[in-house]
């Protein structure tokens, strides 16, 4: 870590693929840190594998994660977004990338579920956050 640098990125999705990559490795007990995506199946083989690591979540993955329950209490307040994918594509969308026609349909939606409002600027709010470096 305190080169900024990579150790190493394998390919595979499974336990099946990565097990004899992961037995294979010396040291692992030296591990401190693994940073991955927040599956189950890998925080699995991270604790069997590396005993010592503290797992850490990418930002990408973090982000998506938080959009994700977003979105989705969005739909619990509001059913009909569950039909309209325009108006889920804009409430994906960050404020200063949304096109014209966006803009006008997340008024739309606003002036309908103004419920809805709060928790788009929270979500985008989060996301700037989590997209900070520093």
């Amino acid at each position: 870590m305190k080169n900024h640098r990579i150790f190493d990125v394998q390919p595979g999705r499974s336990e099946a693929e990565l097990h004899d990559f992961l037995c294979k490795l010396k040291e692992k007990d030296r591990v401190r840190v693994v940073c991955i995506d927040l599956s189950s199946p890998y925080r699995r083989l991270i604790q069997m594998h590396f005993p010592n690591a503290q797992i850490v979540a990418d930002r990408f993955h973090v982000v998506r994660i938080l959009n994700y329950h977003f979105l989705q209490l969005a739909r619990l307040l509001a059913p009909t977004l569950k039909s309209n994918r325009g108006y889920l594509a804009a409430m994906r969308k960050a404020p200063e990338r949304l096109s014209s026609k966006q803009k006008q349909r997340l008024d739309e939606l606003f002036e309908t579920h103004p419920v809805l409002q709060p928790i788009y600027q929270q979500m985008h709010q989060l996301r700037e956050i989590m997209n900070s470096k520093h």
